[in-house]
């Protein structure tokens, strides 16, 4: 039985199969999502770059959900595919600042500069992004 949400509504970190929606998840109101990744292609832990309306944006998931960020660190502009993905956070790969994949807040004492984050649905095996509406997080 296919347990996924009828309408895939999920903001950022909610559960790819449907089956549990975490307490941050909220229903996204604005509908200007852009297909970005198959979930099929986004393993448990990865990451997939894509490139939306001329946006660099690092689709990463994890045990709690999906995430969208843009696909640089803070630091010296290096993309952030590549990255490991760790306790809620994707690791630069190039200086391993980490960033919450939630927040896009940088979780070091480096105090490099939030990423922006991007709300997020899955909705028929694809992941959307939306690049006018940040992560929604109740937290």
């Amino acid at each position: 039985m296919d347990r996924r949400p009828a309408t895939g509504r999920l903001a950022a970190g909610c559960d790819l199969s449907g089956r549990k929606r975490p307490p941050n998840c909220k229903v996204a109101m604005a509908d200007n999502y852009r297909r970005a990744v198959s979930c099929s292609d986004l393993p448990e832990r990865g990451t997939a770059a894509v490139e939306i309306d001329a946006v660099n944006v690092i689709i990463c998931r994890d045990e709690s959900g999906v995430f969208a960020l843009e696909n640089r660190c803070t630091h010296q502009e290096s993309p952030l595919q590549g990255g490991r993905i760790r306790r809620g956070a994707i690791m630069c790969p190039m200086h391993g600042a980490p960033f919450a994949l939630k927040t896009g807040a940088c979780l070091s004492q480096l105090a490099y500069a939030p990423i922006r984050t991007f709300a997020v649905k899955v909705e028929d095996d694809w992941v959307f992004v939306d690049l006018t509406s940040p992560a929604v997080d109740a937290g």
